[in-house]
């Protein structure tokens, strides 16, 4: 559970972060949408590496006798 929520804060920490430098490359350009395309893409990808490295990862607990 400690890893999980390490790894979720450094994700809300980052997003905004990473999202205004974003903004702030493309702003010039007016063209935005790159922006959130890119971000939309980065957490498809994410989501993608997360399903691939937790296959077979059981969550349930198992019993011991």
């Amino acid at each position: 559970m400690g890893l999980l929520s390490t790894i979720m804060d450094i994700g809300q920490s980052l997003g905004p972060i990473l999202t205004g430098v974003m903004i702030g490359i493309f702003a010039g350009t007016g063209q935005y949408k790159i922006a959130f395309g890119i971000v939309g893409l980065l957490m498809v990808a994410a989501s993608l590496l997360y399903v691939l490295f937790m296959r077979g990862v059981s969550t349930m607990p198992t019993e011991t006798t």
